[in-house]
């Protein structure tokens, strides 16, 4: 399938191997026996915004450390911690001269609650009880989920979205069967935790449907969310999924698909139904997340050629979010993985959204530990103050995005690093303001992460 499902942008950090951890006899073993796991982690970033308005840059170092027990009588314990700190950079709070404004992405290679913190930036990221037998398991306390679509890390930054809840799965032959209750959140670029309630809205609400200041955050009265996926393969090409958001007082969402592939094609459509729950009516306008007048439907396709002698993949997709509301999935617990998702760029907020991509991916031929992604989209959204369909008031434009992944070998086994280019503009539309420039619109924006896992 597609080279990155945006797991690998900017280099994810490697989740523990369960499979490492055996089953044991004595208590002493379950200790003993277990596994320790982590990283090392660098990441400079830079935005060079629009012509006058302030450019930003930062570099983060910081690592993990991760350990679980063996398995004693099918139980294991688990535990992780991340640290990070800023190493060098400009002032990321000091606000731009036209828009007094600061630092955005930046900002969030660290913790966006507490901006003016630089040192010792750390997170209990895991602490759980696990059990498993045969093919069933079942996971309890602060968890790193990862799973596609709406569960997902998304490793843009030091720190990655982890989840408080249970989660199990049941994996049988061509059966995947997961579920889970998931109460409480710690987002990408923060250091503490929340209930969902805390959690939604803590980032821009946006705006209402008729423009007005939304300020959803706390007023749902949520308790979390219920998640059920089912995935089945039919034959040996054919893949289909079902999944099932219930996000409590908030929305519904059903997300299915269905993916065909042998050694040189793809072929994949994605739909996606969301509907707001009773609650939500029971609210003002102000504090609504999701309106209750009809279904969001959202329909994405894609085609992917692999020319081997070119050692080279070639795809085209395509999305399209209805007219009847907004595609919504709260910043604070993930981002959708559609099939024209990229790094700063996603669809929570858009409704009447066409979305154009075309991609190639490529393998160096003498050695495949090399890879390279290139991928542009044409983003054709609402008009910026049509808020019924564009939340956050974001023009069309193009997307770029460039992303080279090493792994290195031998002396140097376990370290990586990436380089991830986006570039973002409007060339046919010069009426925009500064405002609607910066962070959105026509910049340059660069990453460079370094990972060293042991």
């Amino acid at each position: 399938m597609l080279f990155s499902t945006l797991g690998v942008w900017a280099q994810d950090h490697k989740g523990h191997n369960h499979s490492q951890c055996p089953e044991v006899e004595s208590v002493k073993d379950w200790f003993s026996q277990g596994h320790f796991h982590g990283h090392v982690r660098n990441y400079f970033m830079a935005t060079l915004n629009h012509r006058n308005l302030r450019d930003y840059y930062t570099n983060a170092t910081g690592g993990a450390v991760s350990y679980q027990t063996a398995y004693l009588k099918g139980f294991a314990l688990g535990v992780k911690g991340i640290f990070s700190y800023n190493t060098f950079g400009n002032n990321l709070t000091q606000r731009d001269n036209v828009l007094n404004q600061v630092a955005k992405w930046e900002l969030e290679l660290f913790d966006v609650n507490r901006p003016e913190v630089k040192n010792d930036l750390d997170r209990l990221e895991e602490l759980f009880v696990q059990y498993k037998r045969q093919h069933f398991q079942i996971a309890l306390g602060k968890i790193d989920i990862n799973e596609s679509p709406l569960l997902l890390r998304r490793d843009g930054r030091m720190n990655h979205f982890v989840y408080q809840g249970v989660w199990s799965s049941y994996e049988k032959k061509s059966t995947k069967i997961k579920a889970g209750i998931i109460s409480g959140v710690s987002p990408r670029g923060m250091t503490e935790w929340f209930n969902f309630n805390e959690a939604i809205g803590l980032n821009s609400n946006g705006f209402t449907y008729d423009g007005q200041p939304a300020a959803y955050h706390e007023k749902a009265n949520t308790l979390g969310m219920l998640v059920v996926s089912a995935q089945k393969k039919v034959g040996s090409k054919l893949t289909s999924k079902l999944h099932s958001y219930t996000l409590h007082n908030i929305m519904q969402t059903t997300w299915a698909e269905n993916e065909w592939q042998n050694n040189e094609w793809f072929l994949g459509a994605q739909l996606v139904n969301q509907v707001a729950l009773p609650k939500q009516k029971e609210l003002t306008n102000a504090f609504r997340y999701k309106q209750s007048n009809g279904s969001t439907w959202a329909l994405a396709v894609k085609l992917q050629k692999k020319v081997n002698r070119l050692h080279q993949k070639i795809s085209v997709a395509y999305l399209r979010v209805g007219k009847q509301g907004r595609f919504l999935y709260p910043k604070e617990l993930s981002r959708e993985n559609f099939y024209v998702s990229q790094p700063r760029s996603w669809i929570d907020g858009f409704g009447d959204l066409h979305v154009y991509q075309i991609g190639t991916e490529y393998n160096m031929h003498k050695n495949k530990d090399i890879t390279a992604s290139f991928y542009t989209a044409y983003f054709d959204t609402p008009n910026a103050a049509a808020y019924t369909h564009n939340k956050y008031g974001v023009n069309a434009y193009w997307q770029n995005t460039l992303s080279i992944d090493y792994h290195f070998h031998r002396f140097l086994e376990g370290l990586e690093c990436t380089l991830l280019l986006v570039n973002r503009s409007s060339p046919f539309d010069k009426s925009l303001t500064e405002s609607e420039n910066f962070y959105r619109n026509n910049f340059n924006h660069i990453n460079f992460i370094i990972n060293l896992n042991f």
